[in-house]
């Protein structure tokens, strides 16, 4: 529920771009892997790739879509041990020049928080200041708080 929750804003926000519809690219879609793999060649994913000595496979994947953006919540494995996981990672991806890269990890600390709409509202907040070609959206609101 609390991943659902951080999810559907990114949802409203892409959506406020224009007539890109929001998808969930199946499992063994083209799509799917380029997002994954985009996910798996940033930094945090290859020092966990160097740590284990083996590829990061993705578990408990969520990917939601719109456009050039995409949102994408996943259990980073080891290839060669399922045993070496950590906690869920949720990142805002971008495909830029053809190939998806992550933008921003989200931090743990958003579901953790005492009150998780508030520290998403703050670092939403942020990630506006750092993406001003996000500023149209940033009036987006929660519609749970309709």
């Amino acid at each position: 529920m609390k991943k659902l929750c951080l999810i559907l804003p990114f949802i409203m926000a892409a959506s406020a771009f224009g007539e890109d519809p929001i998808e969930t690219p199946p499992a063994g879609s083209p799509l799917r892997r380029a997002i994954l793999d985009g996910f798996r060649a940033s930094k945090p994913m290859q020092e966990l790739s160097q740590g284990w000595h083996a590829k990061v496979v993705f578990t408990e994947v969520n990917i939601r879509r719109s456009g050039d953006w995409a949102w994408v919540s996943a259990v980073p494995t080891s290839e060669k041990d399922s045993t070496n996981k950590v906690e869920p990672n949720s990142a805002v991806m971008r495909k830029s020049q053809g190939q998806w890269a992550m933008v921003e990890l989200v931090s743990d600390s958003i579901a953790a928080a005492e009150d998780p709409h508030k520290e998403f509202l703050s670092w939403r907040s942020e990630f506006m200041k750092k993406h001003p070609i996000l500023q149209p959206v940033a009036s987006c609101r929660d519609p749970r708080l309709r």
